[in-house]
């Protein structure tokens, strides 16, 4: 949702219908979330299949938004579920 937001011209309601017809309220939330995690470079974890994984969120971001075009398109493929990210 943050990335979809900081990289394209949707608005929070298309962000939220494109992904799981969320309301624009948890996307809103979300994206809040995700620069308050940034602005103090926390820690966050997720379920992938099972196993769980940590780590610092700067470099997760960062790593996204060297794959973005010049024109602000993202290159890597949505996922039509997102991980659950959970503060440390």
């Amino acid at each position: 949702m943050y990335l979809a937001r900081k990289h394209t011209d949707m608005s929070f309601p298309e962000i939220g219908r494109f992904l799981g017809n969320k309301d624009h309220s948890t996307v809103f939330q979300a994206c809040r979330r995700i620069d308050r995690l940034l602005s103090a470079n926390s820690a966050v974890r997720w379920d992938t299949n099972g196993a769980l994984r940590q780590k610092s969120i700067c470099p997760i971001v960062k790593t996204w938004r060297s794959r973005s075009s010049r024109d602000g398109e993202v290159k890597p493929e949505l996922e039509t579920r997102s991980p659950e990210f959970v503060a440390q």
